[in-house]
């Protein structure tokens, strides 16, 4: 009998530290997930809240301002998610975005005022296209 509780204690053990370990890690990344998707949501809405508002208000300089700032982030975050990517296993569509941005940027220079960093990842992420690079 002795032998048996030797046996089952620790398998009990491991059964319950499994579920509520489990449970916790379900718990706390629900709530992250939730935090996460909440921030996104309040910040995407606020931004085009403000564009939309300059708009209507017709002032297109300082929407076209609001945009490109926005895009700089947006840049800066695709980036980011792509340059570990080896560049020839990048997915086509990646590519030709980054391209389309590139042009737009060529048609249109930007810089963010005060922000030379934000003007050297930009551009390091848009060389991207026309590199090899992965790092």
């Amino acid at each position: 009998m002795k032998k048996h509780l030797t046996i089952l204690l620790p398998i009990v053990a491991l059964i319950i530290g499994l579920a509520g370990g489990w449970f916790a890690s379900a718990h706390f990344y629900n709530r992250w997930i939730e935090w996460n998707m909440h921030n996104q949501a309040f910040s995407s809405l606020s931004e085009r809240c403000r564009a939309l508002s300059q708009l209507r208000a017709g002032d297109t300089n300082q929407t076209a301002q609001t945009l490109e700032t926005l895009m700089d982030g947006d840049i800066l975050v695709f980036g980011s998610l792509i340059r570990d990517v080896p560049a020839d296993k990048r997915k086509p569509e990646d590519v030709r975005l980054l391209k389309a941005v590139r042009d737009y940027r060529a048609a249109h220079p930007w810089k963010a005022a005060g922000y030379p960093d934000v003007d050297s990842g930009v551009a390091d992420t848009l060389a991207l296209v026309s590199t090899n690079q992965t790092r």
